[in-house]
């Protein structure tokens, strides 16, 4: 009993110390852009996934950089 209370002790020691040492969301090197497709494109998409069978389905492609962009720093080396 007392190597489980020692146990469930250092499990909470190193638990604490990983979530004060690990970053916060506002120190991430990116920031989430807004929406994927222009309403026009999505409109669009829509159109075009209304015509076909239901067995195909029409993906927009979308690459790292319409989801995610650089943060603004202050200096290049970041």
């Amino acid at each position: 009993m007392l190597w489980l209370i020692i146990g469930i002790f250092l499990f909470l020691i190193i638990f604490l110390w990983v979530v004060k040492n690990s970053g916060s969301a506002d120190s991430s090197p990116y920031q989430l852009k807004g929406v994927l497709f222009t309403p026009a494109e999505r409109s669009f998409l829509g159109v075009l996934n209304s015509v076909l069978k239901d067995d195909v389905h029409i993906m927009g492609k979308v690459r790292v950089a319409d989801v995610i962009t650089p943060s603004k720093s202050r200096n290049k080396s970041n």
